[in-house]
């Protein structure tokens, strides 16, 4: 996984795919390789709905996968969940400003 990162980084996109791949064969129910998707869907300026989805619904969730999907989802009601779940989290992160912005449109 830390060489995907590095290749994403080095923007050797390839490279990147193919070891972000490798990591999810290894870990196929790890949120942070699910987060790792996403990016490489981002740089490759695809959806990263999917990938996104699948770290914030992980065994182990990772709440920035939770807040980046309700700022792409916007006030749907799997968005306002989202915005739901990342706001209880982490009130204070990144993404806060946007999410509550999200969950203000969801009431």
């Amino acid at each position: 996984m830390v060489k995907a990162r590095l290749a994403l980084a080095d923007e050797k996109r390839g490279l990147a795919v193919r070891y972000g791949d490798q990591a999810l064969g290894l870990m196929p129910d790890d949120a942070d390789v699910h987060l790792l998707q996403a990016d490489i869907e981002e740089d490759r300026e695809r959806s990263p709905e999917e990938p996104l989805r699948k770290a914030a619904n992980a065994p182990v969730p990772m709440p920035i996968a939770a807040g980046r999907l309700a700022t792409l989802l916007g006030p749907t009601e799997e968005g306002c969940e989202m915005a739901a779940r990342y706001l209880k989290a982490n009130r204070t992160g990144k993404l806060a400003s946007r999410v509550r912005d999200v969950n203000r449109q969801c009431k």
